[in-house]
């Protein structure tokens, strides 16, 4: 029942086309400081590539897009090219650097995001909010054979949220316009995918006490 319920609010699914919309607005929202964002052209170019690297969270009563992930499949020269500097974001790939299956051992973690103004400002359905999004990241990378994951991070929040799923930091630069940038890895092991889903299961178990002590929705 309580798992029911929790599933009941939110959930992570490859994203349509037509959702590339909210994706941009929320994209504005947590970056609107910055000069260089994702705008819909550039993700209506990549989701054309290939959609499967877009995955969205719903509201399940109205279906609405409350945060959403780019999780990329890249190949292992791009990837190095994060690690030895040479690009720090997505805004320089190429369509070579990007594969059009989920295949892969490298992949980038573009943006893992969720709205502060589509979600109430109650800590419990952010956190099923949260939980249905990481779910949807690790089965989709669990049948791609990723091995090696990098990350970019220009807000602190990000590099918070990274550290929590274990990313290492790899190292940092200034970046114009930007400021601050941290280059994150992450090596997925045996035992960093018990760490991960280990935390997700925490995360939907302190839910379900939550749930079974009457939390007002």
């Amino acid at each position: 029942m309580n798992d029911d319920f929790i599933n009941s609010l939110f959930c992570c699914e490859t994203a349509t086309e037509g959702d590339l919309i909210e994706i941009a607005a929320i994209e504005e929202e947590r970056f609107k400081d910055y000069p260089e964002k994702y705008d819909l052209e550039f993700l209506k170019k990549w989701y054309l590539h290939n959609p499967k690297m877009f995955l969205v969270v719903r509201r399940c009563n109205d279906r609405s897009v409350v945060g959403f992930t780019i999780t990329v499949p890249i190949c292992e020269d791009t990837y190095n090219s994060f690690l030895n500097g040479k690009i720090h974001d997505m805004q320089k790939f190429s369509l070579d650097d990007v594969l059009t299956s989920t295949k892969s051992p490298y992949y980038y973690f573009a943006d893992i995001c969720l709205s502060n103004t589509k979600l109430p400002d109650d800590r419990f359905l952010k956190s099923c909010a949260l939980e249905a999004m990481m779910s949807g990241v690790y089965n989709l990378l669990d049948t791609a054979g990723v091995k090696h994951i990098v990350s970019t991070s220009i807000t602190q929040d990000g590099f918070t949220s990274a550290k929590g799923m274990g990313f290492d930091l790899h190292h940092s630069a200034v970046i114009d316009d930007w400021g601050e940038v941290n280059i994150t890895v992450l090596d997925v092991t045996d035992d960093t995918t018990r760490r991960i889903y280990g935390k997700v299961d925490r995360l939907r178990k302190t839910l379900k006490r939550r749930v079974e002590k009457g939390i007002n929705i």
